[in-house]
């Protein structure tokens, strides 16, 4: 029985500039989920990082997720997230 292989890898980003948000959507394009704290962008440069990473994951059928405090989650469409929430 051959065994199966499981990507086990999240990558990590806190862009500074822009152009930072290009490593985030190259690791989704090779199938990593990216944990993005946008906080140290401008509110312009962090609209735009969310536009575009969440049009990276809508062109590859994935997801985006905002998880709180200026992160958010960007995932491959190979890649299941479930987030409870406690009361």
């Amino acid at each position: 029985m051959a065994e199966e292989s499981y990507n086990t890898e999240i990558a990590t980003l806190i862009p500074g500039v822009f152009d930072d948000v290009k490593i985030a959507a190259d690791k989704i394009k090779q199938g990593v989920p990216v944990l993005v704290n946008v906080s140290r962008l401008t509110t312009e440069e962090r609209l735009w990082a969310l536009h575009f990473l969440n049009g990276v994951v809508y062109a590859m059928n994935g997801k985006s997720r905002d998880v709180g405090n200026k992160v958010f989650l960007f995932t491959p469409p190979n890649i299941e997230v479930n987030i409870e929430e406690t009361p």
